[in-house]
């Protein structure tokens, strides 16, 4: 006979009691003699479902004459038998079960306890006392059972022996016990207060858990306890629970954790006060704001003084954003108008941010708000990242990604919005994904026209906002040496002495890069991040940190230290970053002997983009042969030195024109093996006449492109590593493979003879 993990004497204590409190109960059904409950036991053998399920409707239908044959049977040998009389006694529900079902709890095998613990659930309160002793007493897998009926039945009077073993080791029945507790309810709080003074902190956690998911005005109490708990993860607990109590005490509680040791309490505490924040319709400084965001849109968190105070120039206003993956991002914000305080992010994540906002007035205390807010999924473009495949190169969504520059008016730079609106449609309609955005000159022109700052920087934000429902990324140029040398615009400049700046005009240059100079280095620092900190935020922004940096060795003996301190403020900044040097587009930043923040040998440090400057040429055919030559050359992105349109109309049209070119290289410039290239001049032995190539290659692997026209037939020598060699001839024009040659390396060359034509053509070198 099997053992049973308690004895039934150990049992009958506890089981009597019960038993004799329903003894009284009037039954009027007919009595069932056991012979006939021994028949009706044995049919349950039989291989016949029907004889089988009717002989177990009529052994339910007996009640009580069926409670001792079953019982013997659960304590037998028989398997099937016994998860039979297991379930059939839960049918039966006579208390008189309740000892056989809580002796098998702790059976070997499974169906076998657990339909016992179903079956005294369904008995209900009878059972309770006997359940509460299993689990005191019985073997661990009886006491899983035990804690999960007694949940089930969610009787008041089995809580102290649930929270018992809600403070032992095992794992599982510790959070069986509390869930139990939980499915009790309010009955329950004060065992879980006790929990709350246990010495064991998962104890302790367990009891948080449970008065969180219990809720309600008597849970805070104690949860504003479990705060000052000596365990982080309980007071993070503690903390993710208050945020349903809105409240003075809860709210100053929640505060008080801001500064706790703990990063997850800290970052809990935030999350929380935002939640609370959200509650509010219309929250105090203009927090939490609007409350849900596309993904890569823009986020604005906004601060509202008092009284629509003037912008001070000490004011400050920081925001700590948490994501949803756990990540936190920490963005300044700017003065937008008089009292109106913003900070902006791009929400690269779906689902729910949070934030802490901290606006610190001039010689005031500081003001501290929080809010949140959901991001939604879209379909705007996503921000650019620097990589290195081995050359750097641009990523968008894990996939390289060429950008095409359309050139831009050479009259004047619209002061409205409809004319760039107007361009922006064109450049989407022809292919075009980038415009270059010339910080300094749009202000230098608004000062002519005697339009003010925010105006510029409203009418950039609408450009960039429109640009991004069209997946069109922008260079931000913040300075320019044109602007410097050009007398025009340096008579508006804010850095000319007649204007209240700090340079003469004779002394222009090199002084303008000299870093360690307080008044230059200050306003160029606040120009800096005054871009930054409104623009940045953009997904579809390149910033350009100056453009014909160090023309004619202007900038000398300061270049290399002016461009490490003005990229330093761009640290916090994830948007990628570029420096154009007019004169060394070929070294790319290594300028007269100087290595431009460390950027080496065609090589740029992550997350900084070394720029190819080149002149547009004025036919739409020449500009994009242009990028062509830029992109196999050296990798960086194109950006025009000069451009042929004269206004907006002509730049539509230019656009229109080169739209099949630039379509096509686009969708070569998506291959991920290019990337893997580096630029090889050298790899060229020799060319046709009046035909310019540029080359790529890594072992035997190489891509050129020959920009110009040959009649067909023209040799070009390129230096592989001996080898059996394929060459695919694409059409730069058309997209479409033109030939495929095959060729041999047995000279220390491969020679490659060209097809026909006219505007220009790739070939991809692999070996067989």
């Amino acid at each position: 006979m099997r053992k049973t993990f308690l004895t039934v004497a150990a049992l009958m204590c506890v089981v009597i009691p019960n038993s004799l409190a329903f003894a009284g109960e009037k039954d009027d059904k007919p009595k069932v003699s056991q012979e006939e409950i021994r028949k009706l036991c044995h049919k349950l053998s039989s291989n016949d479902d029907d004889v089988r399920w009717q002989a177990a409707k009529k052994l339910i239908e007996a009640g009580g004459e069926s409670t001792d044959m079953l019982g013997q049977i659960l304590q037998g040998e028989w398997l099937e038998g016994r998860k039979l009389a297991a379930y059939l006694l839960g049918e039966i529900k006579d208390p008189a079960a309740v000892l056989p079902l809580a002796s098998c709890l702790g059976d070997d095998e499974f169906h076998v306890r657990w339909k016992c613990a179903v079956s005294l659930k369904n008995i209900g309160r009878p059972a309770v006392d006997v359940l509460c002793q299993v689990l005191r007493t019985g073997n661990l897998q009886a006491k899983y059972c035990a804690a999960w009926t007694l949940g089930e039945i969610k009787d008041p009077s089995a809580t102290a022996a649930l929270a018992e073993t809600a403070t032992v080791e095992d794992h599982h029945l510790r959070w069986k016990s509390v869930i139990s507790l939980k499915r009790i309810g309010p009955a329950a709080i004060d065992e879980l207060k006790k929990l709350l003074e246990d010495e064991s902190p998962k104890a302790r956690h367990c009891a948080v858990w449970a008065l969180d998911m219990l809720g309600g005005r008597e849970a805070i109490g104690p949860l504003l306890g479990a705060i000052s708990d000596a365990e982080a993860d309980v007071r993070a607990l503690a903390a993710k629970a208050l945020a349903k109590y809105d409240g003075p005490k809860v709210r100053a509680a929640l505060e008080a954790l801001i500064e706790d040791e703990s990063n997850a309490v800290r970052r809990q505490a935030v999350i929380s006060l935002a939640t609370l924040g959200r509650q509010i319709v219309d929250g105090e400084n203009g927090a939490p704001g609007d409350d849900r965001a596309p993904r890569w849109g823009i986020y604005e968190a906004v601060h509202r003084q008092e009284d629509g105070a003037p912008d001070a120039p000490d004011a400050h206003l920081a925001v700590d954003f948490l994501t949803p993956s756990q990540g936190s991002r920490t963005v300044e914000g700017f003065c937008a108008e008089d009292g109106v305080w913003k900070a902006r992010i791009a929400p690269d994540e779906v689902g729910e941010w949070f934030y802490k906002m901290t606006f610190t007035p001039a010689g005031g205390d500081a003001v501290v708000t929080h809010g949140m807010f959901s991001c939604d999924d879209s379909e705007l473009v996503g921000a650019l990242e620097v990589r290195r495949a081995p050359r750097p190169h641009l990523r968008a969504g894990g996939r390289p990604v060429y950008l095409a520059e359309a050139p831009l008016p050479v009259r004047g730079l619209p002061r409205a919005f409809a004319p760039w609106k107007a361009l922006l449609d064109a450049c989407a309609k022809h292919g075009f994904n980038l415009l270059r955005l010339d910080v300094q000159r749009l202000l230098f022109e608004a000062a002519n026209a005697g339009q003010g700052r925010p105006n510029v920087m409203s009418l950039i934000d609408d450009i960039l906002t429109h640009g991004h429902t069209h997946g069109i990324y922008f260079i931000l140029t913040l300075f320019d040496e044109d602007h410097l040398r050009d007398d025009a615009s340096w008579n508006v400049s804010a850095y000319n002495a007649d204007n209240g700046g700090p340079l003469e005009a004779g002394n222009r240059l090199p002084m303008f890069y000299d870093p360690v100079s307080g008044e230059i280095a200050r306003m160029q620092e606040d120009d800096i991040r005054g871009v930054i900190v409104r623009a940045g935020a953009h997904a579809n922004v390149i910033f350009e940190l100056c453009r014909n940096f160090n023309e004619h060795g202007s900038a000398v003996p300061f270049a290399k230290s002016w461009v490490q301190k003005r990229l330093g403020l761009f640290e916090s900044c994830a948007r990628p970053v570029m420096l154009s040097a007019a004169d060394d587009a070929g070294r790319l930043c290594t300028v007269d002997g100087i290595d431009i923040a460390g950027i080496r040998e065609g090589a740029a440090p992550e997350g900084r983009l070394p720029a190819l400057p080149a002149e547009c040429p004025a036919d739409a055919p020449g500009a994009v042969s242009e990028m062509w030559l830029a992109m196999v050359g050296g990798g960086g992105p194109v950006s025009w030195t000069r451009t042929p349109a004269a206004d907006v109309e002509d730049t539509i049209r230019f656009v229109g024109q080169a739209e099949k070119r630039v379509r096509v290289l686009l969708e070569f410039a998506g291959n991920e093996d290019f990337y893997a290239l580096r630029p090889d001049a050298a790899a060229v032995l020799s060319s046709p006449p009046g035909v310019r190539v540029a080359a790529q290659s890594a072992g035997k692997r190489a891509v050129l492109y020959l920009a110009g026209s040959a009649d067909g037939g023209e040799v070009v020598r390129l230096g592989m590593p001996a080898g059996e060699y394929e060459v695919r001839w694409l059409d730069a024009r058309a997209g479409s493979e033109r030939r495929v040659d095959n060729g041999t390396q047995d000279q220390g060359f491969i020679e490659l003879r060209c097809p026909r034509f006219s505007d220009g053509i790739v070939a991809w070198v692999t070996v067989k």
